[in-house]
Order: C-alpha cells, then structure tokens, then sequence
C-alpha cells in the first residue's frame, strides 16, 4: 500500500469498508501513490493547483503537469461517472466536468432539488447529515453531496448507519420524495422524510353513488388525513372533515369531474367523473332493482362483469367475450352464454315487472325451449319469461310441476325485428305486453319462488337447447307492477320513440 493511499484511507472511520484492500477505493486510492510527490508538491502545496478549478493549460503546461492533470481529470470524471471524450483536452474535460458539478454542491444541492419537486422556499427544507461520510480525492471532493446531471450524487465510502433526515413544514405532499431521492443516490444511503412528523395523506379512494338528473353524493377516504377539499369541475365546493357530500343543483344528462384533495401533511389527490342522469330515464327506473344497458353499463369481459346501473349487485357474464358487444348491443349464441344476475327468485314474490328489449329468436334454426330469463328447470316451481318453445310457442310466467303459470302465446304475434317486451305480476294477475301493447293476461295460482336460486339472463334452462339465441339492447327488473301507461311510455323512451311522456 502506498503511502499516499495510508494517508488518504487513515481519514476515514475506522468502520468504512474502504480499509478492505478488495474495496474499489481502497485500491484507487492505493493507485494514486505512484503520483505522490506530484499531488504533495503541485496540488496541495501548491494553492492555485490545489482545486480542480486550476487553469490547467494545455500550451503553458509542462508534459509532467498536463500528464497529472490528465490522469486526476479522469479520477475525479470516473467519481462523477463522466467519461473523456476520445482525443477531449484536459481544459476541455475540466470545463465539461465542471458544467456538470452543481458548483452549489453539498446539502444546498439537495435542498435545491427538494425545492423544485415540492415547489417550496429551499430556505424551508431541513437536511441533517448522521454519521456520514464521504469518498475524497486529494481534497477536490467535499463530504457532500454533488450534483451529476441534475441528480444528486453520494460520492462516499459505505457506513450501513448513514443517512440523511430531510424535514419538510407541514402542508406539502412528501409522498413523492422518497422514490424520487432514492433514483439519485447510491441505493445504501436511507432517505428519511419528515420521520417525527405524521406521514402524508394516502390517495384518496372516491365513489359517486345516488345519481340523479340533478344531484349525486360522492363519497371518499383516505389515511393520516385532517380535512378533504372537494372540487366539480376545477371549482372548489367545500372544505370538510367528512368523508361524503351531497352535490346538488346538477345538470341532467351532463358528464361531471369531482376531485378530492385530501390535506394533512401533505396533499394527495384523485378524480371521478360520472353522469347524471335523463329525467326521462328516472321515471322509467323508479322501481327498478336492476337495469343492464348494453350501451351504457360497464361490461368487464376479463373479469366477466356485467354492471347493475340501478343496483349494488353486479351480473356474471358466463362464455362471452367482447367480440359479441356491438352498437350497444349483445349477441348471445344459443348455447352458453348467459349472465347470472346475482338476485334470487324470490325477489319476484310479490309483484314485479320485467321488461327487455331484444331482436327476437333466431327463426332459421332448430329451437328447443329457448327462454331468455329463467331458470324453470332449477326450482320448482321456476321462471321462464320470453321463452320460444319448439312447438311454436311464446311463453313467459311461472311454472311448476303442479301449476303451469304461464302465458302461451304463437310466435306468429312476434315482430321479426328489435322489440319491447313486458310481463308483469301484481299478486294474483300475471300480464305481458308486446310494443306497449297488452297481448295476453291470466290469472295465477298462489305460488312460492325459490331464495336459492338466481335469476339468469340469456337461458330458461341449464340445457344447451334452453340458451336464448340473439341480441339484447336493455333489460329491466323492477319490484313492483307497472300500468299499461307505464309500460307504453316505457317502451316510448327505451326505443328511443318518445315525443311526450305522461305518466298521469
């Protein structure tokens, strides 16, 4: 070991790996001897050598002083992590090196860096070194932190109880310093943020529920929080330490942008955007408990979700995938596909109204008992609405293997095209209207509908030949019995026919 390296390695803690001679500096340092009596003799006694700032002069220079400067250039551009240019001159060399170093350097380095992110007065920002130290080369690098490329460079010799404690005042987001520094130093130097302040606000979680052509309540969370502020649309509305409001005065049919900023130290904030709704659709959904739109809700064919715009209870789609959804509407092939609604049979106990809008039943194939809502054959009795028997029927209602609560109609009555269809049971009546007309009534016989079982959507059955085979635009379940003049207007506005709704 040289002498010069003893010297150089002797200022460090007795701790620091760089006493290891297979350390990386250990052995620079050790390289560096062979140059000792140019570094004693030029650099450091010497005070207008001794800084990397010495005007090395690539004509004035003796061969012996451009030769150490060329090799300390290249020490000091290797603890930068910049390299020579292929033929680049010392003055050259030095001169980009120095362009690089932010001449700041140091922890004002790294409060300038904090200073940006945050957007805060550098002033404000506290930087406490513990126990750390520094790689240095014959004096020309600082215990500091250095600026490379804009970033901060820790230039040192490893000591695992190093770090460095950045206070920031509260009301500023931290969050994303942490990540941020740690891209800028050597991966072994802890970073710690505000660590006797309460962490920042977690990202705020947001739903928007209740929606109607002219209001909604938004609701939110988030952790270490002291108060939210809620915008619409960029326009602050309140400042509250709830975590739900109550937006009112909205627009019908109009697409709106809520962002919750959740405070305490530190901000974080997070968007939602929903619609409100048409006034008309509010009526036809009055007592609806579930209403797909093909063209409307959600429909998630990797996670095999189908949304309930009405409801909490979501469907599942059963063998499809997104090819089969086109211009709001959605082909079922006949032999698989169905969707679960997730509701059970007995939902229907006391009254109800179903109401769909599908292409009617593929005529040109072989049929079997195709249904569109059921299943009759799980329970018993069973639900069977919309149904095209292969005998050339029409049926929907309720069937049991004591009672058959259905209405039967020919398939000849049937449009051959995009259709309204209704049934609806009111306790003791059981009704079904095509295009808001009513085509069909009977009187049914007590029964009682299954908890167990689910109301599908797209089968009346669980056989191949029991799968309805076409296209479906909407689907309506509501819990009561509508009117003839609800069923009409109803029609009116899902086929998008409406001129005047009235539902006196």
């Amino acid at each position: 070991m040289s002498e010069y390296g003893q010297r150089r390695i002797a200022k460090f803690p007795s701790q620091s790996p760089i006493h290891n001679p297979e350390n990386t500096m250990h052995q620079l340092l050790d390289a560096m001897g062979e140059y000792d009596d140019y570094l004693e003799d030029i650099l450091f006694k010497h005070e207008e050598k001794k800084d990397l700032r010495t005007n090395y002069s690539d004509e004035d220079e003796t061969e012996e002083d451009y030769i150490l400067g060329f090799h300390m250039l290249n020490l000091i551009g290797e603890c930068y992590k910049i390299v020579r240019y292929p033929n680049e001159s010392n003055n050259d060399f030095r001169a980009r090196i120095l362009s690089i170093i932010d001449n700041d350097g140091g922890i004002s380095s790294l409060k300038n860096i904090i200073s940006k992110i945050l957007r805060i007065d550098k002033n404000l920002v506290e930087v406490i070194e513990n126990e750390m130290s520094y790689f240095t080369v014959g004096d020309l690098l600082d215990s500091r932190i250095e600026s490379v490329n804009s970033k901060p460079l820790i230039s040192r010799i490893t000591n695992v109880e190093q770090q460095l404690v950045v206070n920031i005042p509260e009301g500023y987001d931290t969050s994303i310093l942490e990540s941020s520094l740690k891209n800028c130093v050597f991966a072994d130097v802890k970073i710690l943020i505000n660590p006797s302040q309460t962490p920042p606000p977690s990202t705020p979680v947001i739903s928007v529920t209740n929606i109607t052509s002219d209001s909604a309540v938004v609701t939110f969370s988030s952790t270490n929080v002291t108060s939210y502020d809620v915008y619409l649309n960029d326009l602050l509305i309140v400042n509250t330490t709830n975590t739900s409001y109550n937006l009112t005065d909205l627009s019908a049919s109009t697409t709106y942008i809520v962002k919750i900023v959740a405070k305490g130290n530190g901000i974080a904030e997070n968007t939602k955007t929903f619609t409100t709704s048409d006034p008309m659709m509010e009526l036809v959904l009055d007592s609806a408990i579930l209403y797909y739109n093909c063209a409307e809700s959600i429909i998630n064919f990797t996670n095999n979700t189908f949304q309930n715009l009405v409801g909490t209870t979501n469907g599942t789609l059963n063998n499809f995938n997104s090819s089969q959804l086109n211009n709001g509407e959605l082909s079922f092939n006949g032999t698989n596909n169905y969707i679960n609604t997730g509701l059970k049979h007995n939902v229907l106990q006391n009254g109800f109204t179903i109401e769909v809008v599908l292409d009617t039943i593929d005529r040109t194939a072989t049929i079997e008992n195709r249904g569109f809502i059921g299943d009759h054959s799980q329970p018993n009795p069973g639900l069977c609405f919309f149904q095209f028997d292969h005998s050339g029927e029409f049926l929907s209602g309720i069937w049991s293997s004591s009672a058959d609560n259905r209405i039967i109609l020919s398939q000849d009555i049937i449009p051959m095209d995009f259709t309204h269809f209704a049934v609806t049971y009111d306790g003791s009546m059981l009704k079904i209207y095509i295009n808001g007309t009513l085509i069909g009534s009977k009187t049914v016989s007590s029964f009682t509908l299954s908890s167990t079982y689910d109301i599908m959507v797209g089968r009346s059955g669980n056989s191949v030949n029991n799968h309805w085979k076409n296209k479906c635009k909407s689907i309506i379940i509501h819990n009561r019995a509508l009117t003839e003049t609800e069923i009409l207007n109803n029609k009116l506005i899902l086929m998008d026919e409406l001129i005047e709704v009235n539902y006196d």
